[in-house]
């Protein structure tokens, strides 16, 4: 995924980048449609889980 579809996906969680944050639904605009999706719907929250074993997250 390129910085600009992760910024887009992520926007409601910007400067709070943690586990917790980046884990569970979020709010984004795509074009004229708003989406509600959690991260398991998007594909993302296994790599979440994999970055914070790694402890890849800020506290």
């Amino acid at each position: 995924m390129d910085v600009n579809t992760f910024e887009t996906l992520f926007e409601d969680v910007k400067g709070n980048s943690t586990y917790e944050a980046l884990s569970g639904s979020h709010t984004f605009q795509m074009g004229d449609t708003q989406y509600i999706m959690n991260t398991e719907e998007m594909g993302y929250q296994k790599y979440f889980d994999q970055w914070n074993k790694q402890e890849l997250f800020k506290s």
